[in-house]
């Protein structure tokens, strides 16, 4: 088994933490563009995006090896609300185009996020401390 120092690795800067920070973003622009096309529910200051923001700069500027799984879980976090939140509507209803996209965005981020977030926590734990 081969094993990376992290002296000889920026960890920040793996595709799957890159992956995960980005499909992070494109969740919290699903969220809103769900926001600004109207979607009911919403309080005056939506707290998903900015949860998302702040989980994805931390999982991009701090070298701490086990910081992806935060991300992994506001995205499952995220998506079972989704879902417990009966929006399953809108991901069927094109004819609202605004909110119709937004869900999907957001829809699809997450599920990107969670697969990413999986595999940077695995290649995380290949990482030895130097």
């Amino acid at each position: 088994m081969t094993t990376t120092s992290y002296s000889t690795l920026d960890i920040r800067r793996t595709p799957p933490r890159v992956t995960l920070v980005v499909s992070l973003l494109v969740a919290a622009a699903g969220i809103l563009t769900e926001f600004a096309t109207g979607v009911g529910g919403f309080p005056k200051l939506p707290p998903g995006p900015i949860i998302l923001l702040v989980i994805a700069v931390a999982i991009a500027v701090i070298r701490w090896r086990w910081i992806p799984a935060a991300g992994l879980l506001v995205a499952i976090f995220l998506t079972a609300g989704l879902f417990l939140a009966g929006t399953g509507g809108r991901l069927t209803n094109p004819g609202s185009f605004g909110p119709f996209l937004g869900t999907w965005l957001q829809l699809i981020a997450q599920i990107v996020a969670i697969v990413a977030g999986g595999v940077a926590i695995v290649a995380a734990a290949r990482f030895r401390r130097t």
